[in-house]
């Protein structure tokens, strides 16, 4: 997976990176990964509620 967060301006002389940003996708990432569990458990909930509704 290639992430780009914070990177503008790719492949010119004007390119750089919002050091911030950048830091903040990760601790966004890292939540994720916390919560992974409970996120997989809502998105199962998700697709019974639509296998209920055909």
């Amino acid at each position: 997976m290639n992430l780009s967060a914070g990177y503008w301006y790719e492949h010119t002389e004007n390119e750089f990176l919002d050091v911030a940003a950048c830091f903040n996708v990760t601790k966004l990432i890292k939540g994720f990964f916390e919560k992974s569990r409970e996120i997989r458990m809502v998105l199962r909930e998700i697709e019974r509620e639509k296998l209920r509704s055909r």
